[in-house]
């Protein structure tokens, strides 16, 4: 197959969804297929919005891993011309997504050979995956989606997702908890949503002795790997360091990845070493 991968973040971007992603593409292609990426940036980032709109980065076409992928950047007059629909975004978001989104298709049909199938990933707001979702459209392929979807995304802000939730041909579900959400709580046909399962991706080479030693952790710690997000539940964590220490005052608490302004803020405060 001619495969199209589709996500607003893309590596070097470090996160779980972006890593899956690019080890799906690694995958497929070490099976045969011709594989391609489209993405609007490979920087982590909390801004999903003006960043991959108005302050778009530099078009560039690479190659990760043996992976093709082109980085999409839009003209100055795109950026003007999607301006007032990203500054509008969310009370205007129905109108927003699809203004966006035409904007941005006329980049994706020059991007040169049509694919067999079009497979995008959720990362960031809605325009990107409407963009790819109407280019299979327009061009009668499957439109495939891993939503990576988290709980907390339900409600008003949210509609436009779930809109491209049940137009989809096909979701990629993790687990059976996050296909029982997509089903019961955002509409979607359960013969769409199929369940692959995920798993860890451990690095071959690793030294557990280093580690200990380089951060000073040689008691047992409790980890928090991933975004360092509100919604990651890293709040939670650290409020309960207190509670854990009642019973067990040596335990340390470690939080391992890319830090953001909640985090850094988050942090600034804590004076305790077992942190």
């Amino acid at each position: 197959m001619d495969i199209l991968y589709v996500s607003n973040l893309y590596p070097p971007s470090v996160g779980g969804a972006q890593v899956h992603l690019h080890h799906l593409a690694k995958a497929m292609q070490g099976f045969g297929n011709h594989v391609s990426v489209i993405t609007l940036t490979t920087r982590s980032r909390t801004d999903w919005l003006r960043l991959s709109t108005v302050f778009s980065e530099k078009d560039r076409r690479y190659e990760y891993d043996g992976v093709d992928i082109w980085k999409v950047g839009f003209s100055v007059w795109t950026r003007i011309r999607m301006a007032p629909w990203a500054f509008a975004y969310y009370p205007f978001m129905g109108t927003s997504v699809r203004r966006i989104s035409a904007l941005m298709s006329s980049y994706l049909e020059g991007g040169g050979r049509v694919p067999s199938i079009v497979h995008a990933s959720r990362i960031g707001r809605e325009f990107l995956s409407r963009t790819a979702l109407n280019f299979a459209r327009r061009h009668d392929v499957p439109f495939v989606l891993t939503p990576n979807h988290h709980p907390r995304w339900k409600g008003f802000l949210y509609r436009e997702y779930n809109r491209i939730y049940q137009e989809a041909d096909a979701l990629i579900a993790l687990t059976a908890a996050e296909k029982k959400t997509l089903v019961e709580e955002c509409g979607v046909r359960e013969d769409r949503v199929h369940i692959t399962g995920i798993g860890p991706l451990l690095s071959e080479e690793h030294s557990v002795e280093t580690f200990r030693a380089r951060f000073g952790l040689q008691e047992r710690f409790v980890l928090f790997l991933g975004q360092q997000l509100r919604h990651k539940g890293i709040h939670a964590i650290l409020q309960a360091a207190p509670l854990v220490w009642k019973e067990h005052p040596g335990i340390r608490f470690v939080f391992i990845g890319p830090q953001t302004p909640y985090s850094r803020s988050l942090f600034q405060g804590e004076k305790d070493p077992r942190v």
